[in-house]
């Protein structure tokens, strides 16, 4: 099979995540969110969103039979949204919610990727790092060293169907996952 048609596969994989993903994320801040924007490519050049300020990145790395990180990447509008769907949270309860939003988000993903290949995956526990958006190309960059061949997938999440306050989720995958797609 085609490289391409393969990644087309993937696509329709990860779509499918990224839609259950959402209709989570909605369920748990009781607001409607979307996914706009799927893409998959093979190279890091990928259109990042045009953020100003702080950013809070959730990070999950993949464990199993494929390598990879995914990136719950949140600007502060998203991440006031959340705070305030949730009651007035002190920031360590903000940020123990925002990791538990990325857990359950990656999840949704990765047991769309686990069941469609047939391959044992889950997701460590999520870490949060706070980044000012000027940094966001140089970390994602900085995170993928561990593997030389990557396919990297994007979605953006809008939330109450709005650009202003949306997220982004990035995932870096080993170019493995090709060969795991039957011919």
């Amino acid at each position: 099979m085609e490289k391409n048609n393969k990644e087309n596969i993937i696509l329709g994989i990860l779509q499918n995540g990224f839609e259950r993903a959402a209709f989570s994320f909605s369920g748990i801040i009781l607001n409607r969110v979307t996914v706009s924007g799927t893409s998959v490519q093979t190279d890091e050049h990928f259109m990042l969103g045009e953020d100003q300020g702080d950013l809070f990145i959730l990070t999950t790395q993949l464990m199993g039979d494929l390598a990879g990180k995914s990136y719950l990447i949140l600007n502060f509008n998203a991440s006031q949204e959340i705070k305030a769907s949730m009651g007035h949270l002190t920031r360590e309860l903000h940020e123990a919610a925002l990791l538990e939003i990325d857990n359950i988000v990656s999840a949704s993903v990765i047991s769309d990727l686990s069941n469609a290949l047939g391959i044992e995956l889950y997701g460590d526990v999520p870490h949060l790092t706070k980044i000012h958006s000027s940094q966001l190309r140089q970390f994602l960059q900085s995170e993928g060293k561990d593997s030389n061949e990557m396919i990297f997938a994007k979605a953006t999440f809008n939330i109450n169907s709005t650009e202003k306050i949306s997220s982004q989720f990035i995932w870096k995958l080993s170019s493995n996952i090709l060969d795991m797609i039957a011919a």
